[in-house]
């Protein structure tokens, strides 16, 4: 039998995937409330409670329940959702509403319209490409309901 003979070594490293912020930060959450305050809602942050949306928002009488998801855009144009978040917009339908911030306006997206969203699912997480579905820079969305 022959002696094995190592002619060299290989290193085998995982390509770096890179992820966008899949969280509301404070500020985006208050400015979705002053929002949905003009519409005449009450909005209720739920972040803590781990529901995979931000915020539960309801009209005066209590009938209307609107589940909000709220995202700034990134630098390349895009909305970064978790998997369990992206498969709750899916599961809420009509109920959901996915609010996008960007460049100081924002925008509000149905989920139906979410859905036909060009999606990329990395690591866990979901990049939706939202430019086309959405003009953040008009503040009107949000005050006029959803688009």
């Amino acid at each position: 039998p022959r002696v094995p003979e190592f002619l060299g070594v290989a290193a085998v490293v995982p390509v770096r995937v890179v992820a966008g912020r899949a969280r509301a930060p404070d500020l985006l959450v208050a400015t979705v409330a002053e929002a949905e305050a003009r519409q005449g809602r009450r909005l209720q942050d739920v972040r803590s409670e781990e529901l995979y949306y931000d915020a539960v928002s309801q009209s005066d009488d209590g009938v209307d329940i609107r589940y909000l998801v709220a995202r700034e855009v990134d630098a390349g144009g895009d909305v970064w959702l978790t998997a369990t978040e992206w498969a709750q917009l899916a599961h809420l339908g009509d109920a959901a509403l996915l609010y996008v911030a960007s460049d100081g306006g924002l925008g509000a997206i149905t989920a139906a319209a979410v859905r036909q969203v060009a999606v990329e699912q990395q690591d866990r997480r979901c990049r939706l490409h939202l430019m086309a579905a959405v003009e953040p820079s008009r503040s009107t969305h949000a005050t006029d309901g959803p688009v």
